[in-house]
């Protein structure tokens, strides 16, 4: 969809005119009639906005190529005077002496120069774009993203220091007390009569065999008494 600028041009305000190439434009308060094209030499004759600074010649630019005249109800209306290479507006040939309407923004050819036409209001009058009128629709909005949860910290490594009472530390180096010692195994347990029960298994007795010098004795000493009864 092309868009179009509004044709209404006051009086008072300013043609700004853009030349393909050129750094800096072309500020103009157009009169009744104003002529595009390039110095004649052999005549000395020169149109109102000489071209020929800006490589006219080579682009094709005829001595009076086109003009800008005013038009009814303040517009301005572009003119081809029977140009060699034609004068196109947005691209499209113009006839001879015939006007055409030229809006704000617009594209002039003369030849093969590109000028873009920009009108300047005076006083800071705005000329806003002509654009056909359409709805917008616009997608729904989307839901608003869920904010996130705060993350929990940690929880505190567990401690497994076994409280213990103040009165169990030394006061003289301020540590604790080593544990008692674990009690050592015995070769035997001790069971009733005098007999002790060994570690691999068994019952012994205590008592040491009686030795045969004992026996002797005792067996004599009954024979005695057995003699003299």
């Amino acid at each position: 969809m092309k868009i179009q600028g509004p044709e209404n041009f006051a009086p008072e305000d300013t043609l700004r005119l853009e030349i393909e190439g050129s750094p800096d434009p072309v500020l103009l308060n157009p009169k009744a009639e104003t002529i595009f094209g390039r110095r004649d030499p052999a005549t000395g004759s020169m149109p109102d906005i000489d071209l020929t600074p800006f490589a006219g010649y080579r682009m094709g630019v005829s001595r009076r190529h086109a003009a800008i005249r005013h038009g009814d109800e303040s517009t301005l209306d572009l003119w081809d005077l029977g140009s060699s290479n034609g004068t196109f507006l947005n691209g499209q040939r113009l006839s001879a002496h015939r006007p055409y309407r030229i809006r704000d923004g617009d594209e002039i050819r003369l030849g093969q120069m590109v000028v873009r036409v920009f009108f300047d209001p005076a006083g800071g009058r705005t000329n806003a774009p002509l654009v056909e009128s359409q709805t917008a629709i616009l997608p729904p909005s989307a839901p608003p993203a869920p904010t996130a949860a705060p993350a929990h910290p940690a929880p505190p490594p567990l401690h497994t220091t076994t409280n213990l009472p103040t009165s169990s530390i030394r006061k003289d180096t301020g540590t604790l007390p080593r544990p008692p010692a674990a009690p050592r195994p015995v070769d035997s347990v001790p069971l009733s009569g005098g007999i002790h029960l060994p570690r691999t298994g068994g019952l012994t007795a205590s008592r040491p065999p009686a030795r045969k010098d004992s026996q002797d004795t005792a067996s004599k000493s009954t024979k005695d008494e057995d003699k003299h009864s």
